[in-house]
């Protein structure tokens, strides 16, 4: 009865580390992002203001991922569309703090995505991941510009 059981025993550990690495091995080909916004409560304004954004990105992938071996990279692209999920989130925080947002307001504020991608760089045993994010914001009024780029 014992040799009976190191066979299944055997067997069962044999599937499960093929089924683990099975699952380690596959990738996804889409990521969605959802952002979120911190709010500074204290700075309240009344003022109405249009948004507008444009994704002016040179490549339209979120994460390249690069292989020790290989020469091209694997890329995965955003499963929602990024501009309209990043307008929507920082139109909602400005509306928290007193801006009311009409489509033809004298004064716009224009979000520009400049740069949003990670890349990874793996092999056998361990990876390393770099993220850079660069958004303009401007504000215009009819008396002035403001332009502001944000990092990471």
């Amino acid at each position: 009865m014992i040799p009976l059981q190191k066979p299944s025993l055997l067997t069962a550990l044999t599937l499960g580390m093929t089924l683990l690495l099975g699952a380690c091995s596959s990738q996804p080909q889409q990521v969605e992002l959802t952002p979120q916004v911190e709010l500074n409560t204290a700075q309240q304004v009344n003022s109405i203001i249009a948004i507008r954004s444009q994704d002016l990105r040179s490549n339209r992938f979120l994460i390249s991922i690069h292989q020790q071996d290989q020469e091209q990279a694997e890329l995965i692209a955003s499963a929602n569309n990024l501009r309209q999920s990043i307008e929507q989130q920082l139109s909602q925080a400005w509306q928290q703090q007193g801006l009311g947002v009409v489509a033809d307001a004298p004064q716009r504020i224009t979000i520009d995505i400049l740069e949003l991608a990670s890349r990874v760089d793996e092999s056998s045993v361990k990876y390393q991941a770099s993220s850079t994010i660069r958004i303009s914001v401007t504000v215009d009024t009819p008396s002035q510009t403001l332009t502001k780029q944000f990092r990471s």
